[in-house]
């Protein structure tokens, strides 16, 4: 005997959240596809249907179908702990942060090297901290 088909409950809050990332250009193709999960299941089409139809696993659509019934929309989106993690701490991060607005002795501002050789960091990530943080000292 064949299991009944489960549908994903929407509001219209999430309905027009899925249509717009279902039709946006600039949408990731992971996000397009985790959205495409939930508005077909949604429209009550089964877990293997959706699995052939997207070229994807049925444990995929299963986890995405399974989320987002626990998460709303805040379960589609990538859990933390994923990728890279940061090679400075932010404490040290935070350090280069404030040091800046302080210039050092001798000269009016601080240069990548020598915020580097205050720190103990490489001249890179001051760089790369100055930048992510839009500092220009």
């Amino acid at each position: 005997m064949a299991r009944p088909v489960s549908v994903l409950e929407l509001s219209a809050g999430e309905s027009a959240e899925l249509q717009r990332r279902l039709r946006a250009t600039t949408t990731s193709k992971r996000d397009r596809v985790r959205a495409e999960i939930v508005w077909l299941r949604a429209q009550g089409v089964k877990e293997t249907e959706v699995a052939s139809r997207l070229g994807i696993s049925l444990p995929s659509v299963s986890k995405w179908s399974r989320r987002f019934a626990q998460s709303g929309m805040e379960g589609l989106r990538d859990q933390p702990g994923r990728g890279r993690k940061p090679s400075l701490p932010a404490e040290k991060v935070w350090q280069v942060i404030t040091k800046v607005r302080q210039p050092p002795a001798p000269r009016m501002r601080w240069s990548v090297r020598s915020m580097a050789a205050a720190m103990g960091i490489s001249p890179r990530s001051v760089h790369r901290i100055w930048q992510q943080n839009e500092l220009k000292p």
